[in-house]
């Protein structure tokens, strides 16, 4: 188990967001937690990345208590990619290598470069090392961001909308990316979707939000139709296409 979180609280000045969220993880499986707008999803992950501070509950990372650690060990448990990134003026390289800043002690060392370029090599930026950030197109920014979160070393990815602005072959190559990260350095990983459909293909566990509490969660193969209705307001039937399922809104005349 990489990620415990247990009865998770928290509420804004204006309105409580969560109530008693409770879910696990286990090494290498993508959860996809979803739900409407404003359900909290963005939230959750603040919450599990001691951004924000919940109000009551644990957040447990390969047993440690994130809500208890110094911002610097959260950094080197867990790497968290937001929905928007920054394109400043730096290099590909010098971005990537900023990951490494919950590691390096004075500057960095030969094996903080060799995460680095291990991580260029991994997600295919040979060519794009010295390019400027605010030069490169959604995907390659999105790829440098995950470089970016994966050279700290984590135990726990989280991902808010990673595919939010893309066209549909990067945001398979991304998911896909994804995927074979958490498999070969045996993460965990939560992520926000929009794309039902997208997270019934790429995740392992579906996780519905409503209200601030989980209405469902489960597999992608036991997602009911009923499930999805609920929780947005909307007919939907689940149909199955070459073993994966689908979701799409009931035709009303």
């Amino acid at each position: 188990m990489i990620l415990d979180v247990g009865g998770l609280h928290f509420s804004y000045p204006s309105r409580p967001v969560l109530h008693g969220v409770n879910f696990r993880v286990e090494p290498g499986q993508i959860l996809a937690v979803l739900g409407p707008n404003g359900v909290g999803k963005s939230t959750l992950l603040r919450c599990i990345n001691a951004i924000q501070r919940p109000s009551h509950g644990t957040v447990l990372v390969d047993g440690a208590d994130v809500l208890r650690m110094k911002p610097n060990a959260v950094a080197q448990n867990i790497g968290y990619v937001p929905q928007r990134t920054e394109a400043p003026r730096l290099t590909v390289f010098d971005s990537i290598l900023l990951g490494r800043k919950p590691h390096v002690r004075w500057r960095p060392d030969s094996r903080d470069l060799a995460v680095v370029e291990a991580a260029i090599g991994h997600l295919h930026l040979e060519g794009l090392r010295l390019r400027q950030l605010d030069q490169l197109s959604g995907g390659e920014l999105q790829k440098v961001a995950i470089a970016r979160a994966l050279v700290q070393e984590p135990k726990l990815l989280l991902f808010d909308e990673p595919t939010s602005a893309l066209d549909l072959r990067n945001q398979v190559e991304i998911l896909r990316l994804i995927g074979h990260v958490a498999r070969q350095h045996h993460m965990a990983v939560v992520m926000t979707l929009h794309d039902l459909n997208t997270a019934l293909r790429f995740a392992h566990q579906l996780l519905f939000l409503k209200d601030g509490r989980i209405a469902s969660m489960g597999p992608p193969a036991d997602l009911r139709s009923e499930t999805v209705s609920e929780v947005y307001g909307l007919p939907v039937q689940v149909h199955h296409l070459n073993g994966c399922p689908v979701v799409t809104p009931t035709h009303e005349e």
